[in-house]
């Protein structure tokens, strides 16, 4: 969260997204559940109103694909 927190206060952005991976294409999947990963998230962001979770890439079945979640992200806030 450390960085997080850096880049934020850098930054300033309205809303800060945090985007957990479901099904990761370049390294070994989590050991964590993506609900256990949720959680930690939550508990960690918890204090920080402008930092938020998508949960995007983890109700996608498919893989993970960054380019997939920018147009994503692209379509919804334009």
């Amino acid at each position: 969260i450390r960085t997080s927190l850096s880049v934020q206060k850098h930054y300033q952005f309205d809303s800060f997204f945090f985007v957990p991976c479901k099904i990761p294409t370049l390294k070994a999947p989590s050991l964590a559940t993506s609900e256990q990963r949720l959680d930690m998230i939550k508990l960690a962001i918890h204090s920080y109103p402008e930092f938020k979770i998508d949960k995007r890439e983890i109700e996608r079945g498919s893989p993970s694909y960054m380019v997939e979640t920018l147009a994503s992200f692209r379509a919804e806030h334009h």
